[in-house]
């Protein structure tokens, strides 16, 4: 068993505003988006945008959809390329509740640069052109670097290109050109016209589904699933010793279950494929009273990002702007 490129899911968060950022972000949206489709995360860019500038937020959730419920192990996050035209984009690690309004600026970024001269096989010093002075934020010493001459993140099924994955050892920049220093010497040459450029590299935690916040006594006895669990907070009401009624913070009542038998509420959408929201084990919350509740959340086998486009003021020519997020996960041993 392992985890397949079918298995890697995009979702947008729930909530989408250009104009309000205290309603954009929030929880991951009901459905996947297109991995391919045109404007399925920012609309087309306007004259005025591009007259005046513009930064556009999106939060974005990558998912470990497995049904088998392997854990997405040893990930690894990057914006695979810089832009075609003159903006520019990042990302930063986020949150499953957080919103637009709540980014203070001061956020890790990740981003990619090309090659601004030839390295060859054995130099440890490369010299990058980033796209904006404010990108040199993600330089960071001892933070990862993958080098990539390849057509896309990851294409381990051609031929074409080279990867290797370094760690900075030292960093200086003036403007929009940086000199970074590797930790190790090239395995391999690395050529402005083969395209090579360099990723930062973003580690997230293991992809699983998680309980938090229990607040019964002991461990949470509750079982959850990569194609089926949400974010939610949930309230466990006991109506009688053996008796409960469970609901959800957005899901609202899901019923009345016994405590002698197993409750596996399904998650209706479309992409969970009859998985349920979480499976609480038959007598798992015996010894219980009416009037008693607990209460908990879960958490998606997801990483969430936020993704920032920057137009900036005055920008001249302006086509199809792919923001080529990559991401990989290894299946356990």
């Amino acid at each position: 068993m392992s985890i397949i490129s079918n298995d890697m899911q995009a979702f947008l968060s729930a909530e989408v505003s250009d104009d309000d950022p205290t309603k954009n972000g929030g929880r991951p949206a009901d459905a996947p988006m297109s991995l391919s489709a045109k404007n399925n995360a920012y609309p087309d860019v306007n004259s005025a945008q591009r007259t005046s500038g513009d930064r556009r937020w999106r939060k974005v959730f990558l998912a470990n959809t497995n049904n088998q419920d392997l854990d997405g192990e040893a990930g690894m996050v990057i914006m695979d390329q810089p832009t075609a035209y003159g903006d520019y984009v990042f990302f930063t690690p986020a949150t499953f509740e957080d919103h637009e309004s709540d980014l203070t600026g001061d956020e890790p970024i990740y981003g990619a640069a090309e090659f601004r001269l030839d390295a060859a096989l054995g130099a440890v010093l490369i010299e990058l052109a980033i796209e904006d002075p404010a990108l040199a934020a993600m330089l960071v010493v001892n933070r990862e670097i993958l080098l990539s001459t390849r057509n896309a993140f990851e294409n381990t099924a051609s031929t074409v290109g080279v990867e290797e994955l370094h760690s900075i050892a030292s960093v200086s920049v003036s403007g929009t050109n940086a000199a970074v220093t590797l930790a190790a010497p090239l395995e391999h040459d690395f050529t402005v016209e083969a395209g090579a450029r360099a990723s930062v590299v973003y580690r997230p935690p293991t992809q699983r589904p998680a309980v938090t916040d229990w607040s019964g006594s002991g461990e949470s006895p509750v079982i959850l699933s990569n194609r089926g669990t949400i974010r939610q907070k949930w309230t466990i009401s006991f109506t009688s010793a053996a008796t409960y009624e469970l609901a959800g913070d957005t899901v609202g009542g899901l019923g009345t279950f016994q405590v002698a038998a197993p409750a596996a509420p399904v998650n209706p959408a479309a992409w969970a494929s009859g998985a349920p929201y979480l499976t609480i084990p038959a007598d798992s919350l015996v010894g219980h009273t009416s009037g008693q509740t607990i209460t908990f959340y879960t958490s998606p086998a997801m990483t969430p990002l936020w993704v920032s486009n920057v137009i900036p003021a005055g920008v001249g020519e302006y086509g199809l702007t792919n923001v080529g997020i990559g991401w990989q996960v290894e299946s356990p041993a």
